[in-house]
């Protein structure tokens, strides 16, 4: 690929891009050969994808056939990256690295880049690195050796915090939003909130976003940013460039208590049925605003025509029924805990929680909920109208929720977040959001209803 490509030329090599290979054993066999009898004499060949052991991947059944050693290693305890191959023929190196392009580009980075720095006569390169305390757990695989693709966001005092980005390996948008990575041993499960962390830079330097987001996911969100920059456009002015941290409200609330976040989304309901006003005071918030949003419906995420027949939080709790659950601290986990809450008048919701198929089972936004439901890896799950929508699937409401923004004072006067208040009071924003189901304005929309000193 072209990134690879240029990821060699940085660390002084020559690449030649050879193309596209179908995934044919014969031709890649025979592509292969012709590579390795070029008169150009290669260094090393590197490939993408093919290299699973599935029934369709097909490096490894070739390498072998093309001359000796052939294959040195076929797997490798990492995430991403597991299913990397490496191997020689005759004085040539082969790197077959995984499809995905997380998976390729970090174990091209892991693997592939030293040899080639040495070959070229260029030192190890040391990459630059930043200590970062981690600003939520981070749940890892115990059996492997796990990188991490990470956020950094600078807090008030001038420290670090650190987010994993949660997003998959088969996303190239991974490595795009990250500004580095972090390495979780084998063997741990659990880094905890707090820890201090090397963050290993993906470039030399960090560049800022203009708005850092930290929060509740909503697709509202992505609109006000959209009319932003359409007006920037309209004035020949550049984008904003925005930095969004799905991490949920409470996630989203405590940044902002470290002054990290210039804006955070939020929908925690607490137990007067009132949305996120009290928890300024629960979780001692001072120096920050709170901006009325706009409401959302919540409720029950299913698949088109309902095939499962649920009609309510007690129908999640049939046997044969799988569910997907939102991660702790998040508004829609409140929610639905608060449900469950109701079926035992108050009680304690483990013994009911031990019937739902699935309720350990987490996505980080509502669009990977009904992502989920739309794709047959759940039965149900919990979201807002406006994912359920988007993904063609049947709705069954719980209840309208206030989905507000908190706001650090001292972050009020920024350009960026004045230009994101400004569309949220507008009545270009209120017509665009009674588009989208599920979505709309009421009559505080844009005033600030909380002042914390």
């Amino acid at each position: 690929s072209r990134t690879i490509a240029d990821c060699v030329k940085v660390c002084g090599g020559e690449a030649y891009e050879l193309g596209i290979v179908a995934d044919d054993c014969d031709e890649l066999h025979d592509k292969l050969k012709e590579i390795l009898n070029d008169n150009k004499n290669y260094d090393m060949i590197i490939t993408s994808g093919g290299t699973s052991a599935g029934a369709g991947d097909l490096l490894y059944r070739i390498i072998d056939k093309l001359g000796k050693p052939g294959i040195l290693v076929h797997g490798v305890a990492i995430k991403p990256g597991k299913p990397i191959i490496i191997g020689v023929v005759g004085k040539t190196a082969i790197f077959g690295l995984p499809g995905y392009p997380v998976s390729a580009i970090m174990t091209y980075e892991v693997f592939a880049e030293p040899l080639i720095r040495k070959l070229a006569g260029l030192k190890a390169g040391e990459k630059k690195k930043i200590t970062a305390k981690t600003a939520v757990s981070i749940y890892s695989s115990s059996g492997k050796h796990e990188y991490v693709p990470s956020h950094l966001v600078q807090s008030t005092d001038g420290s670090y915090s650190l987010y994993p980005v949660l997003k998959g390996s088969g996303a190239i948008t991974t490595l795009f939003d990250a500004d580095g990575y972090i390495e979780v041993p084998e063997g741990t499960e659990i880094v905890p909130a707090n820890k201090l962390m090397d963050v290993i830079l993906l470039s030399e330097m960090i560049t800022p976003a203009d708005l850092t987001i930290i929060g509740s996911h909503c697709l509202g969100v992505d609109i006000i940013l959209g009319i932003v920059n359409e007006k920037l456009l309209n004035k020949n002015l550049n984008n904003i460039s925005a930095k969004i941290i799905n991490v949920g409200s409470s996630g989203g609330l405590s940044a902002v208590k470290r002054g990290e976040s210039d804006i955070t989304g939020t929908h925690l309901l607490d137990d007067d049925g009132i949305y996120n006003i009290n928890f300024f005071d629960n979780l001692d918030i001072k120096d920050a605003v709170l901006v009325r949003g706009y409401d959302r419906e919540q409720g029950i995420i299913v698949a088109k025509g309902n095939p499962k027949k649920i009609f309510s939080v007690s129908d999640i709790t049939k046997p044969g029924v799988s569910f997907i659950n939102r991660n702790p601290g998040s508004g829609t986990r409140i929610l639905f805990d608060m449900e469950l809450a109701k079926l035992t008048c108050g009680g304690n919701i483990k013994e009911i929680t031990k019937k739902i198929n699935g309720y350990e089972i987490l996505a980080k936004t509502h669009s990977a909920v009904a992502s989920a439901v739309a794709y047959g890896k759940a039965d149900v799950g919990i979201g807002i109208k406006t994912a359920a929508e988007q993904y063609n699937l049947n709705f069954i409401p719980l209840r309208e929720e206030k989905y507000d923004f908190a706001i650090p004072k001292n972050k009020l006067e920024k350009a960026e977040v004045r230009m994101f208040l400004e569309v949220l009071r507008s009545c270009e924003f209120k017509n665009k959001l009674k588009e989208i189901p599920g979505l709309k304005t009421n009559d505080e929309t844009g005033i600030i209803i909380i002042y914390k000193c």
